[in-house]
């Protein structure tokens, strides 16, 4: 049965452990994330699937390019983010070397991952945008 006063005692615990490392002098990845509004978690955070970025501004860079509604404005806007998605492609693919680079054997294991392997296309298909 749910014991309320069980959970709050916890909870609780668990803020005032929280208080005791946001006072620390040297900060851990814990108060990062919680001080800085994002995680920083380990390398290995970063996967196939963040290629599907890169993917999506190029294919908006094509849909403004190819758009019969055009105006002065246009082809800048197409060339901006033509420029953001090969920029960003670059970006993605040193962060990545440097994830494989940093931890022996996470290429391996992430082609053989069965969720992970299968945003290894996106990868593959965003630098044809490029």
């Amino acid at each position: 049965m749910y014991n309320r006063h069980g959970w709050e005692s916890e909870k609780a615990a668990a803020a005032e452990e929280s208080s005791e490392e946001l006072r620390g002098s040297k900060p851990s990845l814990r108060n990062l994330s919680d001080t800085a509004g994002f995680t920083l978690t380990s390398r290995n955070s970063f996967t196939w699937a963040q290629f599907a970025f890169p993917l999506s501004t190029g294919g908006i860079a094509l849909l403004l390019a190819a758009t019969p509604h055009r105006f002065i404005g246009l082809d800048t806007i197409g060339a901006i983010f033509s420029i953001l998605a090969l920029v960003v492609f670059v970006l993605w693919i040193a962060a990545i070397m440097y994830r494989f680079v940093t931890n022996s054997g996470t290429l391996k294991q992430s082609l053989m991952h069965p969720t992970e392997a299968l945003f290894v296309p996106t990868f593959l298909i965003s630098g044809e945008f490029e």
